[in-house]
């Protein structure tokens, strides 16, 4: 046996041999399978996302950052999950939940005047026939107990009514104020007229009124010298009279308005409709604007339905969609229509209600009755004012 494979057998002889003076070695125990295959996927190269490619081809600027944000976070380890906390996270794909907010309320609109509020400046006026400007207004709700009103006439005031009929024991009357307004209102009056207006110093603005009660002996008699008086949706209840007895108007003017302007009134008479004399006994009134526009007038059983004079002249008088149902036994025009030089004319196109139609409206009476007053061709629209018919 050669030296080199004596040496050999000697040192693996000494190997086999455990040492006195050292610790017995401790055996680890075998790995477990999956911590194993984490090990080794651990040192494993991490293979890139098959859905996740670099940006090929023409991608807008925005297209390419979108995809290489995507493709970055696809290649990121993803962390370790944590142990269920006692409360429930907030899941990513929601967002955190936030104070609730306080809304923050918008500007309130101003109040209409009608609605009886009190403001400190006036709201701006399109035309005359829009509800006149209102300055701090004094609200006055009417009733049978209050319903003769005597008003300065430097302050404005809102005559307002509760939701129903109200009923009257006597005629309504109003003296003064500047400006005024009467809305949505269904006066019942007995035996008598439904209301006396004068005096008013500004403008007279009565909207969506019913005048009404049983054998009433007039509408509304008017003494407004020198004020705009506006009528919009007003509906009378049949006035009873006669030359021998009383004469019975659905509107009587014996002095004024300045302007006039009436845009949707319904009415019946047995004796005459609208009866017009703003000098008869003021002849220093001056009349700059009259305008009756959607007005139907029952007269079947009535004498002058429209009736006007001409004490001081003629005035400047605008009419559209007018129509009288008149009398039978009136067959002239001249019978049921007197103007400004005397009663009209047969003739079409001469006379001061030459556009006046005999008959109905074709679509039905412009103004009905409805709860709280009346409605009609003039609710929630705006109406073209004409030259002189500005605030």
């Amino acid at each position: 046996m050669s030296l080199t494979l004596a040496l050999w057998v000697a040192l693996v002889a000494l190997g086999s041999q455990v040492l006195p003076d050292r610790a017995p070695s401790v055996t680890r125990p075998a790995p477990a399978p999956a911590s194993r295959a984490a090990a080794l996927l651990k040192h494993a190269p991490r293979a890139a996302p098959k859905r996740c490619k670099p940006p090929q081809g023409r991608r807008s600027a925005t297209k390419r950052t979108a995809r290489r944000r995507a493709c970055a976070k696809a290649a990121t380890p993803r962390k370790p999950k944590r142990s269920t906390p006692a409360t429930k996270p907030v899941s990513k794909s929601s967002p955190a939940p936030q104070p609730t907010p306080v809304a923050t309320p918008s500007p309130s609109p101003p109040v209409s005047p009608s609605a009886g509020a009190s403001t400190g400046q006036a709201p701006v006026q399109a035309s005359a026939w829009d509800e006149p400007a209102l300055v701090n207004p004094t609200v006055i709700t009417l009733s049978p107990t209050n319903y003769n009103l005597a008003l300065p006439q430097n302050k404005d005031y809102i005559l307002q009514c509760p939701n129903g009929p109200v009923d009257l024991p006597a005629t309504l009357s109003v003296w003064g104020g500047h400006n005024i307004v009467i809305e949505h209102c269904d006066f019942e009056v007995n035996a008598d007229w439904v209301a006396y207006l004068h005096n008013t110093a500004g403008t007279l603005w009565v909207d969506d009124v019913h005048f009404g009660g049983t054998n009433l002996t007039g509408g509304v008699q008017l003494q407004e010298p020198g004020a705009t008086v506006v009528m919009r949706d007003v509906l009378f209840d049949t006035v009873y009279g006669s030359y021998a007895t009383n004469h019975a108007e659905l509107i009587q003017t014996w002095s004024g308005p300045s302007r006039f302007l009436i845009d949707g009134l319904t009415g019946a008479t047995t004796y005459q409709g609208l009866f017009l004399l703003p000098n008869q006994w003021d002849n220093t009134t001056v009349e700059t604007q009259w305008d009756f526009r959607n007005t139907d007038l029952d007269d079947t059983q009535g004498a002058y339905a429209l009736y006007v004079s001409d004490q001081n002249g003629a005035f400047p008088l605008n009419l559209s969609n007018v129509y009288v149902d008149p009398n039978p036994a009136r067959t002239w025009r001249g019978w049921w229509l007197w103007g400004f030089g005397g009663q009209d004319s047969n003739t079409p196109g001469i006379g001061t209600w030459a556009s006046v139609n005999a008959g109905v409206p074709p679509a039905g009476h412009y103004v009905q009755a409805a709860p709280g007053g009346a409605t009609g061709v003039d609710e929630d629209r705006s109406v073209a004012a004409l030259t002189g018919e500005q605030p």
